[in-house]
């Protein structure tokens, strides 16, 4: 029996299947087996750099660990916070986010006095008819409003799942959310539920969570790292796979009666693509989310003063527009971290911190070098805590495509593969030969176990018969995933993870990419607060600021060109006679005219990138960002070219030479006219902007600006009041251009 992947799924798989019986040998494409259980030394302690806890209160992943000989360590009983509205505040006790007590929420202050009013309001409400699915977000809108999606549940699953709350799958994610909605008030049901508990939430292991799958890997079946698995089919004649392993130049075909894959969506659809067509779809169809893990080693005497001793960390909403979305004080929230820095560095005490970076769809704001990375967390830590030090060695770990997201109609999607699944549920004994390059399970073995379908409503889902006896036996069905990635404990709250892909909760993960840059004193000065540390191209507002010039230029094209008025004089209403000679005393108006046009035009095409490049790294998948910059850039195009028949009429103008006669030069005035309302297609950014806030990626107020102003503009544009299109289109640029100078802070990593 073959077992693609090793990671914890896969890791767990082999080992019960050889538990049982079989003769396994699993395969792992990258250099090392534990896909997102991984350790690493940072300034000299192997500390973890992926997921850092499981669930206690699931057995599978504790249990794991037990037999597998290893202590269990629980995280200190010290609080989290969130920051927003300028400061570090208590996580008030939830359910993923959902308020469970409204004093606790109040006292908080997270949200605004109209954000709990609207709160409060939850008791009220009736009990939601929800046919078939519903994101979290909106459902925890429709009960609590938009401030508790964007403030609390957004940060919670953005941590455990780097996903985003509107897009995520309530049944998925949160199936406990939807049987409280069902029932009625969420705020009634979850003051039933204890505030504290017999057991702890999470549990981790001494010396780290990637001990776990050093200890799986090193022991039992055999393992071969460094083996990528390219082709699976079936073998001739229909009985048992093939699988071609290795690159083309030196490829060996393992033949196997059963295989087991226990890798992300992506891969496994594409080896599934001929066996297994439609599941192939299916899983081709779950998207990915690639975060970073920053892990930061500081002098214990440094931090002293400033990062609270009393908190495991803190989370931040996307609204607030930072660059990390949390912060684990691990010395904090593990003793045993903070045990192994004592005198790790000289004698003196190391204490380490870690970031998490990247969100769904964010791929391109990660693609930074680590340098960039290091110093956006350390100045967000500096905003968030007052952390000036400088650390003393530091870890990026990036996970492409580490975290599958749950979006709408996700457990139907998985379900609906099962149905075609390649393998025969039989199961038989098993042995392995091998001859020559080709390794090949002897027959017959055990085939691999089906894929559970769903159970029915009502109807309590089947044990397996545990495979092996005694105290080691294991469940006959892989186990859940027991690891989340290190986020700040929920305090008080309940938060389960579900099965990344499997209908059975069986969590596939393999592959991942490590870098480490110790941080060199040509990066960060040790004199200055990190602050001065600042990503190439991601804190200037050079661009916001060319929108501004480019809104007041187009306000003094308007005013210009109204000065140059001959036309509409009216003495030479109804005839053309004498506007030539009358036009020649304003010619230094026309160039005044032409060349603020001109610069404000280029200063559009400025801002029009700058904002392309914002929306793109938060929006990467979104049509937003190209409307947006279509539509600036469009309305500079039509400046540009109205502007450019000034010169055959102004040098003329100018010389006075008579060389313009009385019908061209009232064309021409009437075209000066003109040219400074073409705002129309400006008027489709700003609506642009509309749908980037609504999902997020800019402030709300600036989407609202995009809505009235932008749709005002497109409006006048294209109806007989076309001219007004200017004004309102130079109001939203002004407006939106001081907006990102000021108020947007996504990608500020500067410290106050």
């Amino acid at each position: 029996m073959v077992v693609v992947g090793g990671g914890i799924a896969g890791l767990t798989a082999a080992r019960d299947l050889a538990a049982a019986g079989a003769d396994v040998l699993l395969l792992e494409a990258s250099s090392q087996v534990g896909g997102k259980l991984r350790r690493h030394p940072v300034a000299g302690i192997l500390v973890d750099v992926g997921a850092e806890a499981m669930l206690n209160r699931r057995p599978e992943g504790v249990d794991l660990a037990v037999a597998a000989g290893l202590e269990i360590e629980h995280p200190a009983v010290v609080s989290s916070r969130i920051w927003t509205r300028g400061a570090l505040r208590p996580l008030p006790r939830s359910l993923m986010g959902v308020p469970l007590d409204l004093d606790q929420l109040a006292a908080s202050g997270v949200l605004s006095a109209e954000g709990l009013e609207r709160a409060r309001r939850e008791p009220g409400l009736p009990p939601e008819v929800i046919d078939g699915d519903v994101s979290v977000g909106d459902l925890v809108a429709r009960r609590f409003g938009d401030e508790v999606t964007d403030i609390l549940v957004e940060p919670l699953l953005g941590g455990v799942y780097a996903g985003r709350a509107r897009e995520i799958s309530a049944r998925a994610a949160v199936p406990q959310l939807v049987a409280y909605a069902e029932r009625g008030s969420l705020l009634e049901q979850g003051a039933a539920i204890p505030p504290s508990y017999d057991l702890p939430v999470f549990a981790g292991i001494p010396g780290g969570m990637g001990r776990l799958a050093e200890a799986l890997g090193s022991s039992g079946p055999e393992v071969r790292t460094g083996a990528t698995v390219r082709v699976l089919r079936r073998a001739a004649g229909g009985s048992g796979f093939e699988l071609v392993v290795g690159p083309t130049n030196a490829e060996e075909l393992v033949e196997a009666d059963a295989v087991v894959l226990a890798t992300p969506a992506a891969p496994t659809a594409r080896l599934l693509a001929d066996v297994a067509p439609a599941a192939a779809a299916e899983l081709a169809a779950i998207e990915s989310a690639s975060v970073a893990v920053v892990t930061l080693a500081f002098r214990a005497a440094d931090l002293a003063q400033v990062v609270p001793g009393d908190s495991s960390g803190f989370l931040v909403p996307p609204s607030e527009g930072r660059r990390i979305k949390a912060s684990t004080f691990s010395f904090a929230k593990w003793d045993w971290v903070r045990s192994a820095g004592r005198g790790a560095l000289d004698g003196e005490d190391v204490v380490h911190l870690r970031t998490s970076l990247g969100r769904h769809r964010e791929e391109i704001a990660l693609q930074a070098t680590d340098e960039e990375l290091v110093a956006s967390s350390l100045a967000d830590l500096a905003a968030a805590v007052g952390l000036a030090a400088r650390p003393v060695d530091t870890h990026v770990q990036r996970w492409g495509g580490g975290l599958p997201q749950y979006a709408l109609g996700h457990l139907d999607r998985v379900a609906g593969s099962a149905p075609t699944s390649p393998w025969s549920p039989a199961s038989r004994s098993a042995g392995r030969r091998t001859t020559g390059s080709a390794s090949r399970p002897s027959s017959p073995p055990p085939t691999a176990p089906p894929r559970p379908s769903r159970p029915s409503p009502g109807r309590p889902e089947p044990t397996p018969a545990p495979i092996g006896r005694g105290p080691g036996a294991f469940p006959a069905r892989l186990p859940r995933c027991p690891c989340r990635s290190g986020q700040p404990a929920q305090h008080g709250g309940v938060i389960e993870k579900p099965s990344l892909n499997r209908p059975d909760g069986r969590t596939p993960m393999t592959t991942h990419v490590t870098t480490h840059n110790p941080v060199r004193s040509d990066v960060l000065d040790t004199t200055r607060r990190p602050a001065a540390v600042r990503p190439s191209g991601r804190t200037s507002r050079a661009w916001a600021l060319a929108g501004i010039g480019s809104a007041l230029l187009g306000a003094a094209t308007i005013v210009t060109s109204s000065m140059v008025d001959t036309v509409y004089l009216e003495k030479y209403q109804g005839t053309t006679t004498g506007i030539a000679a009358d036009l020649q005393d304003k010619a230094p108006v026309m160039f005044v005219f032409h060349s603020i046009t001109m610069l404000g035009a280029v200063l559009m095409v400025v801002f029009a990138a700058g904002l392309f490049r914002r929306l793109r790294t938060a929006m990467p998948d979104s049509i937003a960002p190209t409307v947006a910059f279509a539509g600036l850039a469009g309305t500079a195009v039509v400046s540009v070219l109205g502007a450019g028949l000034d010169t055959e009429f102004m040098m003329p103008f100018g010389q006075g030479d008579g060389l313009v006669d009385d019908a061209s030069a009232a064309m021409y005035n009437h075209w000066i006219g003109t040219i400074p309302w073409l705002w129309v297609l400006a008027g489709l950014a700003g609506l642009a902007l509309h749908s980037a806030a609504r999902q997020g990626a800019v402030p709300r107020w600036i989407g609202r600006v995009g809505l009235v102003l932008g749709g005002l503009t497109v409006l006048l544009g294209v109806s007989p009041l076309e001219y007004m299109s200017g004004v309102t289109g130079v109001l939203w640029l002004l407006a939106t251009a001081v907006g990102f100078t000021l108020g947007d802070r996504r990608y500020r990593t500067a410290t106050r």
